[in-house]
C-alpha cells in the first residue's frame, strides 16, 4: 500500500512500473491501428502528454486551479484551456463528459485514433487520474474493433485491477 504523498513524489518511471502497465508491441486485434501504433518512427502510445499518429493525450487541471508558471488566471480558465486541446478530436458531448469527470481532480485525458488516407478514425477516449488509475472511457469508433483498441490501450496507460490500493 502506498500513501498519496509517496505516489506524488515517485519518479514517473517507478510509478509506471508500480502500476504494472502493459508493454511491448500494440496488439489490439485492429490491424490498421496496430500497424500505425507500432510504426518505428511515428507510432507511440504512452502516459501523460502525448501527440502521435494514434494518440493525443494531456493533463487536465481541476477547475479550481488558478496558478500556472507564476501567473494567476480566473477559476476554470486553465481547465477549459486543457480540454479545448481535444476540440478537433471529440464531439462537444464527449468534451462535456470529460469536463464533468475532471472538474474536481487533476486527470489525464487520452484519445485514440488512426488515419486511413487523410481521414481520421477515432476509436474513443479514456480518462485516468494523475496517478494513472482508470476513471472512465467511451468507445466512439465505427466498428466493434474500437472496443478492442480501447481495451488494449487501457492496459497500457492505466492501473490493472491487481494494482496497489491508495491510502489517503
Amino acid at each position: 500500500m502506498h500513501t498519496a504523498h509517496q505516489l506524488r513524489t515517485m519518479p514517473h518511471a517507478d510509478l509506471c512500473a508500480l502500476a504494472n502497465l502493459a508493454k511491448g508491441p500494440v496488439a489490439s486485434g485492429h490491424a490498421t491501428f496496430d500497424k500505425a501504433a507500432n510504426h518505428r518512427v511515428h507510432g507511440y502510445v504512452g502516459t501523460g502528454n502525448v501527440e502521435s499518429n494514434v494518440q493525443a493525450s494531456a493533463f487536465i487541471r481541476p477547475w479550481a486551479e488558478t496558478e500556472c508558471n507564476g501567473h494567476s488566471f480566473p477559476p476554470g480558465h486553465l481547465h477549459d484551456t486543457d480540454i479545448a486541446r481535444f476540440a478537433h478530436l471529440l464531439s462537444s458531448a464527449d468534451r462535456a463528459k470529460i469536463d464533468a469527470l475532471t472538474r474536481d481532480r487533476p486527470a489525464i485525458a487520452y484519445v485514440f485514433f488512426h488515419y486511413v488516407g487523410r481521414r481520421r478514425v477515432t476509436h474513443g477516449w479514456i480518462v485516468t487520474d494523475a496517478y494513472y488509475r482508470f476513471i472512465a472511457h467511451r468507445v466512439t469508433g465505427p466498428t466493434v474493433k474500437s472496443q478492442a483498441v480501447l481495451d488494449d490501450m487501457r492496459r497500457r496507460i492505466s492501473w490493472t485491477d491487481t494494482g496497489p490500493r491508495l491510502l489517503n
